[in-house]
């Protein structure tokens, strides 16, 4: 077993970090600075954050100790870290929640759910949100049966879907079958920026349905740096 090096020098390859609106989850609408690890195995076709996928060209590397100095200037205690997919730089990840929570922030984590956050981290942790995809073919239902198990144990990780017709929806009842998810730990999220876009009432009926949340993406509307 590869032993992960922690500690506050270690570097962290980082996107960017600003101040904004939760927007996803069960902590939708609070204030929160975000912190946006660089780097993602996936190339999804949706995503808001293309810059944020090549982990070679993060615009910031810093060590946790200096990125969480970076934080005091909003004095706000909830800190999101997303990606890209954080559980790439998995010591540096597991160093950063150690550090915050040890200086008395709320650490959210959001990330695809293929690699396993240790119990321990996760136990110091506000909330997480995975977001396993759902594309036919390249991720079937039984490629996350290891990570939802493990993330299903603890009552502050919720699971995100984003959907953009019935055939998403559907693919969701089936992963929340296979892995008996409550509805209510389940959030989908519609593809695509606004009220305009048709995914919309595909979620929103689905959520009056079967008992879901909806999510949106407030923390993309504004940012303050």
């Amino acid at each position: 077993m590869k032993v992960l090096e922690h500690g506050p020098e270690l570097k962290v390859r980082l996107n960017e970090i600003f101040y904004s609106l939760q927007g996803e989850g069960r902590y939708a609408g609070i204030p929160a600075v975000f912190v946006r690890f660089q780097g993602c195995m996936f190339r999804c076709a949706w995503c808001d954050t293309r810059r944020a996928q090549d982990p070679d060209s993060a615009p910031i590397v810093a060590t946790v100790k200096e990125t969480a100095a970076q934080l005091k200037r909003w004095g706000c205690k909830d800190i999101v870290i997303t990606g890209g997919e954080p559980t790439l730089q998995m010591a540096a990840l597991e160093s950063l929640v150690i550090y915050l929570w040890q200086r008395g922030y709320r650490v959210h984590i959001e990330t695809n759910g293929l690699k396993l956050i240790t119990r321990a981290t996760i136990r110091l942790c506000e909330c997480i949100n995975v977001s396993p995809k759902l594309e036919p073919g390249k991720f079937a239902i039984n490629y996350y049966a290891d990570t939802i198990r493990h993330y299903m144990e603890f009552d502050c990780v919720d699971f995100k879907f984003v959907v953009t017709n019935w055939r998403d929806v559907k693919r969701v009842r089936e992963m929340q079958k296979t892995y008996e998810i409550p509805s209510q730990r389940i959030y989908l999220m519609p593809e695509g920026d606004g009220v305009a876009s048709k995914s919309i009432k595909v979620a929103y009926d689905a959520c009056r349905r079967y008992g879901h949340r909806l999510s949106a993406r407030l923390q993309c509307a504004y940012k303050f740096y």
